[in-house]
């Protein structure tokens, strides 16, 4: 599905550093630390895989909205990042919309016979 994209990383790479990989490997320089960002990516990549099929794409956003606003709270609080009016006010109506998107479903399906007849009466009364 990403050969698309495979292809283009391929030949950026080859442009910028394509004597460096062919000398020594694709590989090389990797750490430890790099594996490790390359496996929570592909666990990731699962994760949002068993999202959609088991959940809908709806759900998808608002997690992967959610998802912003918790490691965001965790940079504050960690690296000392420093918010904006912009941030704030989205991340305010991230929160509203999750929290609309999780109330009850209301049934919208039934019908009330007694309230059809009182939608036919005439918007104006001759008198």
């Amino acid at each position: 599905m990403y050969i698309s994209g495979i292809v283009i990383t391929a030949f950026g790479v080859y442009l910028n550093d394509g004597a460096q990989v062919l000398e020594k490997g694709f590989f090389f320089g990797y750490t430890h630390w790099v594996w490790i960002v390359i496996l929570l990516a592909s666990l990731g990549g699962l994760y949002t895989s068993v999202v959609v099929k088991y959940t809908d794409n709806i759900m998808k956003g608002f997690s992967a909205a959610a998802a912003i606003v918790i490691s965001t709270a965790a940079s504050v609080l960690l690296f000392g990042l420093q918010l904006t009016l912009n941030f704030v006010a989205g991340t305010i109506l991230v929160c509203v919309s999750i929290y609309y998107y999780g109330l009850p479903k209301q049934n919208t399906s039934t019908f009330v016979p007694g309230e059809v007849e009182k939608q036919k009466q005439p918007l104006v009364n001759n008198v």
